[in-house]
Parts: structure tokens; C-alpha cells; sequence
């Protein structure tokens, strides 16, 4: 399976879109496949809908990322996505094409935020 990388956004302007800096407050998600080159936005409709599936169970679901990039993120919500098999990466990088040309050079995010 090729990497796909799952974003949290602040806005709906494809490669350029900016990263959002808190994951659950991301208006939109996005997902860039390595091996196609391609890229989708997503809205985040996870906190609205009622129904047994943690949010990260939705988005495995949804789009089956195998990296998730971040600006900050919980050690709680780390965990959730580390019990998917899914990486979590990180960068000061502001925009998704940012993130895409320089992803050999994301560094892993080994703790939560509230503990930096």
C-alpha cells in the first residue's frame, strides 16, 4: 500500500490549503497519495454525527491514512492513532505542498503537545 498522508486544514485550497493547527477544530481534512500524486479535502463532519465510532475510527475508515501529519497533538489522541498502525508526523511546514515536497524531513511525534 503507497503512503497517504492525512492532513487537519483550515481551508479548502487543495495543495495550498493551510495546515490547522488544532486537529479536532479543523474545518476540513486532507489526504495526499504518494503513489498517485493525488490530493482530496474532505469536510469535518466527525463531531456532528452520533454514533459508536471513536472520530479516528471514522477517518480509518474513511480514507485509511497510513501518516497522519500534525502542528500539536495529544498523547491521548497519539495513542488511538498508533493502535491503527498509523505514524504520526510533525513540522513547523504552514501548507500541505510544503509538507508533500519536504516529507523525507518530517520528524515523528513521539509525545503530546502538553507534554513539550
Amino acid at each position: 500500500m503507497s503512503e497517504r498522508m492525512f492532513f487537519p486544514l483550515d481551508n479548502n485550497d487543495g495543495v495550498n490549503s493551510l495546515i490547522a493547527d488544532q486537529f479536532s477544530d479543523a474545518p476540513f481534512f486532507g489526504l495526499f497519495d504518494f503513489e498517485t500524486q493525488t490530493f482530496i479535502v474532505i469536510d469535518n463532519t466527525a463531531q456532528h454525527e452520533k454514533d459508536d465510532l471513536t472520530p479516528i475510527e471514522k477517518i480509518v475508515r474513511a480514507v485509511n491514512p497510513t501518516i497522519v501529519f500534525v502542528q500539536c497533538l495529544g498523547q491521548n489522541t497519539i495513542r488511538l492513532f498508533e493502535e491503527h498502525g498509523i505514524k504520526i508526523v510533525k513540522s513547523q511546514y504552514k501548507t500541505v505542498r510544503e509538507v508533500i515536497d519536504h516529507h523525507d524531513e518530517l520528524k515523528e511525534l513521539a509525545k503530546g503537545c502538553e507534554e513539550e
